[in-house]
Formats: C-alpha cells, structure tokens, sequence
C-alpha cells in the first residue's frame, strides 16, 4: 500500500538509567522476568496475509487516491511542541477537558486512564492555560489585564490554534493565565525494590517542582529562611530535610507561591501512581509497600486539602489509595464527563482515518478500538491508532502495547485457579466475565494485588481475589465493559477490547508457559502460520499435518491433558491475526445443543471464511466428526464461502485430530494421531 506521504512526529524517548545501580536493576529484570518481557521472548506477531495479486492493484490505487486528504498527526505529550509544527500536521482538539472540568460541581479531581492514552499532555494542556504568565513585551502596569494576557505566549498558543476552549469566553475570562501552578509528575521508570528508593524518588518530584519557580529564591515576600528551603530543593540539596518536610513539600511550595503572588494555587498531579505501581512489582518490598502507598498519597493529600489550593486535578493509571471527602474520583470508562479526553473517540477516530482504505480503517478498528464506557461510547487507544495511521503496512512498529503497557504480574496470576479459568476459558476465548468492582481500593486491597501479581500465596476466596484483580485490568487498559445494559449496581460484564490487547495477553501468557521448557519457537511459528494461511487460502494435507505436530509439541512441553488445555492453546495461537470469535452462528445451533461441552466449542470467521473447532475428550475424533457432518449433510451449506470443521481429541497421552476443509463428505475427512510425549 506505501506509506503516506506525510509522517507522523513520534517522541518516544526510551528511558536512560541514572546511574550504575539502576543499570543493575534493569539487569536483573531482565534476568528475572520480573519487569518487562521474560528473558525467552516468544514473539507471536505475523504481518497480516497479503492481498491476492488479482485485486492488489486496485487497492493500492484506492490507498493513493484517498491519501491526499489524510490530515497528519503528531504525537508525544508536550502539549507546546504538539501545536508549534509546519503547518502540515493536525491537533486531537481536547481543551473542552478544561470546560468539563470547571463545570463538573468540584475543584479536586482524580481521572485515571491506561499509558498513553493522552494523561500527560492534557495536564501539560491545563497548565499552559491556567499558569500566571509574564508578557514577552513590556507592559503599562495600568494597562488591564485581558490586554496583557493576550500577548504572552500561552495566549498566543490557544488563541492563535483556534483550539475549541477559546470559544467559552466566560472560562477564558475567568481562569486563563490567572494563577500560580505547581505541576508535578510522580512517573517513576526504574524499579522500586527499597523504601529508601521510593522515598529518594518522593525527594525528586518535590525538588522538580521548585525547580519550576527559581526565582522565589530572590522573593521580597518571602522570610530569609523560606528562601534558604527554596534553594535548597531546587539545588537538590536534601541535608537536613526530615520526614515531615518531604510529606509537606509540595504544600509548602504552594504557601510560598501563595505569599508570592497573593493568588491561591492550582495543583496538576501527573502518574500519582507512578511509584506505588513500581513498587507493588517486587516481592522483597512487602513490608514497607503500606508505608509506600502512605507516604506518597500524603504528599499529595497534605497539598491537594492545603488552604493555599485553589483546585487540584490529578490523573494517574489505578486507584492507589488516593481518596477523600475532598478528591473526586473518576474511573477510566465509568460514567463521567471526562470520558471522551482519554483516548480517541469514534468521531475523532474517523477523521483521523481519513484517507485510508475501508479495509484498512475496519483493521484499526478491530486493533485499537473497542473500549466501551459504562455509557456506550467507544474509544480507541492514543498513541497505537495514530501510529497506525501514520503507516498502516508497518510491520513493526515502535509503539507497542506490550512494551509501555505490558503488565509483568499477568502470568503470575495463572497459579490461581479462577483467574486462571477466567482468562482461559472466557477471555481469551472473546467471552466476558462478571465481576464486583468496589468504589474505592483500600490499602490492603493493593497489598494483596500485589501478592496476586508476584503469584504469591493469598489466603482469600477466589472470589475476593477476582475482584480486585480484573478491575486492575480494566484501570490498565486490558479490559473494556462489554455490554452496558448488564451493569447493575456494583456488578461490570467485561471483555478484551481488541487484537492489539488479546495478541498482548496471549503473548504474556505463551511466554511464561512456554520459555525454559526447550519448546522450538518454530513449533509455536509453525502453528500460527497454518492459521494465518488457511484463512485466506486452502490448505494442504502436509499443513495440517505440521499443524498436528505443532500442537503435540505445546501439549507435551507443558503436559496439557484436557480438552480445555487444547481450546486455551489454540486460542492463543490465533490470536492477533484478524480471527472473530463467536459462539455459533444461527444455522450451527443444533450442533452446539448436541455437543457433550458448549464452552469448547467456538468459531473463528474471517471474512468468507469459518472454522468450527471442538476440544473434546474422547478416543475416536473420526467418530465425532461422522457424527457432526452427518448433520450438516441434512441442513447444506453454511453461509461462509470456505469452511472448516476440526475435531481435536485428548485422550490421555494421545492427540487425534480429525478435519475436512470445504466439504460435508465423510470420505473427503482427514484424520491424524499423536503421542503426547509427557514432559521431564
């Protein structure tokens, strides 16, 4: 297809150690799987099939002849840099944040949304709107304060890009430039493995945040020993500091702005969670994780419900124990005014496809779309759609979901039973599951999440633990709500969004069963290319025999022996390659009130194409098979140009597999058996 003409600007700056010890620990994660991607990547991504030479011309003349009116998009999350281009590039418009904001009834606000969908740069966004700014000419002090405004650069940046805000001239009026900001970010890109880190990581975001306003150092209004502490911490000079000093850092910060300017403050809290969510990852930090989660919920806290703060908004991933009479929270998807400001909506989406092909736009959609808010509204991941945008035929791509998303507890969490079957079985499998979600997440709540994503023993039903672990998902961004009319009270239905996400998981997952265990990753490749081929193309008797040969290899490495073992396996091995999992369409319901196990039952549909699958336990799958097509001999065909019907058979250490491909004759079966070999 080509790329487009026009390029998307990416910033994504890979983290630098700051120092030989954290080169250590990134080391040691890596070696220990603990942070990031197990050591033994098994990479499962294929490039999506190719179209045939026959209609390829024609879709690439499609693609040119739509791509001129493309807009190109920036991405990164310095609100500045996004609106100072060439004039070539376009703006995701959300300053109405700030209307919904004002208008939302409170002046302190928690919004939590996953990485990279757009938290960073909308704080950056409320600061260059509400910060004091002084003029870049000289100023009358007589003149009025609109006529100075509109000549700082902040004025200028909103006024000059005809952003949406600008058109509610009372909140203009009222907020713009109008008061002193303390923006602080909490984002933590190392490891948390002492209380000593994590409080040394406490010191740095209070030091950055005076660093913003050096020249209080010089302040007229300030005590000589206020200016003294205002030296200090933008010099990073913590000798001397106590405790109470640090958990009282940026309320202090706030009173000297406040003396300063005589102008209560306005407190913009980024990644609140950051260092919490580092340190929830590392089983030797247990014992101090509460006092963790204390100390930097207090920063905040001691600031937020200071009376020298005029409004807080402080977004983050989780709810950590950051809550109060005085902080609103608002959760990723649930129903509130900020929704549609983390993510792309539909609305924004379509425009930002525009160009595209219809397949290439129903690919993103299926990708990155699908995150359902409690309302209805759908909403795409950020920084994956318009990365897609930019170059849709990239097979690999810089912004991954699995490396800024990735979640390094998942695959720990397996050793729980229910957890365990509810990914398996329903998740994987694009069914939802049913959970109790509560309004606030107490500490012992993040301790025992934390015990969950170590796979360290919890002593709680299995109810408990599903309840505060799938709402981790969701706040993380790998789960959606799957149908709002099922929402009651405190009961969600969630499922996996989209591709992107279920590719992400089963990757996880496959990795952690599969790495150590001497498994050839051509077994793994040999297996996902069949079902990426017979998609689009028939396959031979010899694919399907490498297919046989594929699955004995994941079954013996990992002693699966149950038929829901074998429907796990496979579902992980279609997944991210374009497959609709469903239940059964209208005309296959007989057969799915025939069967021994619904839940082992599904189809993957793509396009003209349908797979029917059944995992059974039973010796005979030639049998089984006779008996399904006998049926479909009586109905005729189903409404899918090309089929095929597979019956995988567990009996012990033997693996039978039985299929026929575009026919309903029982001659016309293949039938093919293996040993399980039972791993050491």
């Amino acid at each position: 297809m080509g790329t487009p003409s026009k390029q998307i600007k990416l910033e994504l700056p890979d983290p630098q150690p700051s120092s030989s010890k954290e080169s250590e620990l990134q080391k040691h994660e890596a070696s220990s799987g603990i942070m990031g991607t197990p050591s033994k990547q098994i990479k499962l991504e294929l490039p999506d099939p190719q179209p045939s030479s026959s209609n390829e011309s024609e879709l690439k003349h499609e693609a040119s002849s739509r791509s001129s009116n493309k807009p190109n998009y920036k991405l990164g999350s310095n609100f500045m840099e996004l609106l100072e281009g060439d004039g070539k590039t376009s703006f995701i418009d959300k300053t109405l944040l700030i209307k919904a904001f004002f208008e939302c009834g409170r002046n302190r606000v928690l919004v939590t949304a996953p990485r990279c969908f757009g938290k960073t740069v909308n704080i950056d966004m409320l600061r260059h709107f509400l910060e004091i700014q002084t003029p870049e000419e000289p100023t009358d002090e007589h003149e009025e304060f609109q006529v100075r405004l509109q000549r700082t650069q902040n004025y200028k940046l909103f006024s000059e890009n005809n952003l949406k805000i600008m058109q509610e001239t009372e909140i203009v009026r009222k907020h713009f430039g109008r008061y002193p900001v303390i923006s602080a970010t909490f984002k933590c890109e190392y490891s948390i493995v002492t209380y000593e880190r994590a409080f040394e990581r406490c010191k740095r975001v209070i030091a950055e945040a005076f660093s913003q306003y050096p020249y209080l150092q010089n302040s007229p209004k300030l005590q000589p020993r206020e200016k003294r502490n205002c030296e200090k911490w933008c010099e990073g000079n913590f000798e001397g500091f106590e405790p109470h000093d640090v958990f009282d850092g940026l309320n202090t910060l706030a009173s000297y702005l406040y003396k300063h300017f005589e102008k209560k403050v306005f407190l913009l809290i980024d990644d609140y969670d950051g260092v919490i969510y580092q340190a929830m990852l590392w089983p030797e930090i247990e014992d101090t994780l509460k006092d963790i989660i204390q100390d930097c919920t207090s920063i905040i806290k001691n600031a937020a419900y200071g009376c020298h703060v005029h409004g807080a908004f402080i977004t983050g991933v989780s709810h950590m124990g950051l809550c109060g009479l005085n902080i609103k929270p608002h959760r990723f998807l649930d129903q509130h005014q900020f929704v549609d400001f983390y993510g792309v909506t539909s609305v924004e989406a379509e425009e930002l496809l525009l160009g595209l092909t219809d397949k290439q736009i129903a690919t993103a959609r299926r990708k990155y779309g699908g995150y359902r808010s409690v309302s209805g509204r759908e909403i795409y991941s950020l920084w994956s759609l318009l990365e897609y945008a930019n170059d849709p035929d990239a097979e690999n791509r810089h912004h991954s979901w699995k490396d800024t998303g990735a979640i390094p507890g998942i695959e720990h969490a397996l050793i729980f039973s229910d957890i365990k079957c509810m990914i398996q079985r329903d998740l994987l499998l694009s069914r939802g599951i049913v959970v109790i979600i509560g309004f606030v997440r107490t500490v012992n709540e993040i301790l025992d999440l934390s015990l969950i994503l170590s796979g360290r023993a919890l002593v709680e039903p299995d109810r408990y633990k599903r309840n505060i672990f799938f709402p981790f998902l969701l706040e993380q961004g790998y789960l959606s709500h799957m149908n709002e009319d099922f929402v009651a009270d405190e009961y969600l239905s969630l499922e996996l969004p989209n591709d992107e996400i279920r590719q992400a998981m089963a990757e996880r997952i496959v990795a952690s069963k599969f790495s150590g265990h001497g498994l050839q990753e051509k077994s793994i490749h040999r297996c996902r290319e069949f079902f990426a081929k017979i998609g689009t193309t028939k396959c031979s008797a010899e694919d399907f025999a490498e297919l046989t040969d594929g699955l004995m290899d994941a079954l013996s490495i990992y002693n699966f022996t149950t038929k829901a073992d074998v429907a796990f396996a496979v579902s992980m091995l279609t997944a991210g390659l374009g497959y609709q999992y469903e239940k059964v369409n209208v005309r296959d319901r007989w057969y799915m009130q025939k069967t021994r196990d619904p839940d082992n039952v599904y189809t993957l549909t793509k396009e003209n194409f349908s797979m029917v699958l059944e995992c059974i336990s039973n010796p005979d799958s030639k049998e089984y098979l006779s008996d399904v097509l006998k049926y479909y001999q009586g109905v005729g065909p189903t409404v899918k140009t090309r089929h095929v019907i597979m019956i995988i058979a567990i009996w012990g250490r033997e693996l039978k597999v039985s299929y026929i491909q575009d026919s309903y004759a029982v001659n016309d079966a293949i039938h093919l058996e293996r040993a399980i070999v039972a791993n050491p």
